[in-house]
């Protein structure tokens, strides 16, 4: 079967935290491309080989995100993909991807595949954030320099109904969410700057800005009723 060559192992002298450690791992690296695997997905049969063959043949592009599947504690299969064939059309166009991105925050958009060099540039994760993935999305999305391959590469371990990531506060995640989903609505430009103020500010608290929430609420529910009639889900 199809394996790796040569592993290395790392180990921290203490808990780096999730961001952390993947700043120490990615400063480690010196392969042509990057992925993530958390410990308890999978790949799928040559699926790194398919995403260096997309870079490689795509040479304006320096990220693809591509279609996963679900798989349950046992390993077994879910779903056998998340992104629908109707919705895979839409995110042929990198402005839909920021859409979907934006609006419709689930996988494929959590995981990564790169050029190393490419990757770097965008700068570390953020070491007081918990988590990583939606950060690095938005950075990718700003670049526009991404793909998407409609090719299931990846499998996430799904959980009972109601827990979210193993071990991790819910509540520190939605608000790290939220910090850098408002950062980089002031420090992203064009589109991708657009779509992020009419989330962001839908859910602002302060009274005094109520009536500008309520119409960006409007505008928010406008685009993500269009996009599920358009992208099919």
């Amino acid at each position: 079967g199809w394996r790796f060559v040569r592993a290395v192992v790392l180990r921290n002298l203490r808990n780096l935290g999730i961001t952390g450690n993947l700043n120490r791992l990615m400063q480690v690296a010196h392969g042509e491309f990057v992925t993530l695997l958390a410990s308890d997905d999978e790949l799928t049969v040559k699926a790194i080989d398919c995403q260096a063959q997309y870079l490689l043949m795509h040479t304006s592009v320096d990220f693809v995100f591509a279609n996963c599947g679900t798989i349950d504690s046992e390993g077994r299969l879910v779903q056998d993909k998340v992104v629908s064939d109707r919705r895979a059309a839409w995110l042929q166009r990198s402005s839909c991807v920021m859409v979907d991105i934006v609006f419709n925050w689930s996988l494929p958009w959590a995981r990564l595949f790169a050029r190393r060099t490419q990757f770097l540039r965008l700068g570390p994760y953020f070491i007081e954030h918990v988590l990583e993935d939606r950060w690095c999305a938005l950075m990718i999305a700003q670049t526009r320099r991404f793909g998407y391959l409609h090719r299931v590469v990846h499998l996430y371990r799904v959980r009972p109904h109601g827990l979210g990531t193993a071990g991790l506060d819910q509540r520190r995640i939605f608000r790290d969410i939220r910090n850098v989903e408002q950062s980089m609505a002031t420090n992203s430009s064009g589109l991708l700057r657009a779509l992020l103020v009419i989330h962001t500010r839908a859910y602002v608290r302060a009274k005094r800005l109520a009536p500008a929430r309520a119409m960006f609420r409007m505008v928010q529910l406008a685009i993500m009723r269009a996009h599920q009639i358009l992208a099919g889900h």
